[in-house]
């Protein structure tokens, strides 16, 4: 018998795996990381970037600029 579902509830959809990104590594390797301003996750980042977008909930966090 299939079941019924009661009206104003959704069923649960899963969520597809991210793809495994190809890590972009500069030429002298250099690489930061830095808490998402979105959803708190930690991101890696190349030197030089200035900015980054969150593969987790697509917010763009600015990195801070080197210090000297």
């Amino acid at each position: 018998m299939p079941s019924v579902q009661a009206a104003g509830t959704a069923m649960p959809v899963p969520l597809a795996p991210y793809p495994t990104p190809v890590p972009f590594t500069p030429p002298n390797g250099a690489q930061s990381q830095l808490v998402c301003s979105g959803c708190r996750n930690l991101l890696m980042y190349p030197a030089g970037a200035t900015s980054i977008c969150c593969a987790v909930c697509s917010t763009v966090t600015v990195v801070p600029a080197p210090e000297i």
